[in-house]
């Protein structure tokens, strides 16, 4: 069965990421539009340079855009179709994240923070509740927090037409 889940922030706890407009996007969690807020995820391994990681992709279960995936592009979150244009192994690498401990939080709680992949000096992060793929070289304390999420599980049966 595939695992749905909802990515909460970390120093915004009453926060997820969403796809508003096709933009990732930091916003409270809004029930009657559930579908904006919920991720299949998509596991997988890579070797990172030096070992072998845990990976994450993350599939949109909006029923109105079907292969749609978060990746980025210019180093901003899209929620964009796996199609070409685009050459597929750019999509594939835009889209991929290793998963590691969160920078910010106790890993044992489920906290985490999500390394790009082609850009490995650079995560998923939030930025006036904007979402981007960003060093944390700059204010560095509070970039670890915008950097660190939970995966919260969800269930995807109640999703709005």
């Amino acid at each position: 069965m595939a695992e749905m889940v909802n990515l909460q922030s970390f120093n915004r706890q009453n926060m997820y990421i969403q796809s508003h407009n096709f933009e990732g996007e930091l916003n409270p969690f809004d029930p009657n539009r559930k579908s904006r807020f919920v991720f299949q995820l998509e596991r997988g391994h890579a070797f990172d340079g030096t070992e072998t990681v845990s990976t994450v992709r993350f599939k949109s279960v909006r029923l109105d855009e079907g292969n749609f995936y978060l990746r980025h592009r210019n180093f901003r979150l899209y929620l964009e179709a796996w199609n070409p244009p685009t050459p597929a192994d750019v999509f594939l690498d835009d889209s991929l994240y290793f998963l590691r401990g969160g920078k910010a939080g106790n890993v044992d709680a489920g906290w985490v923070s999500l390394q790009s992949f082609n850009f490995r000096d650079r995560w998923i992060r939030h930025r006036d509740y904007h979402v981007y793929v960003e060093s944390l070289g700059v204010n560095p304390a509070s970039a670890k927090e915008d950097a660190t999420f939970k995966m919260v599980p969800t269930s995807w049966f109640f999703l709005e037409p």
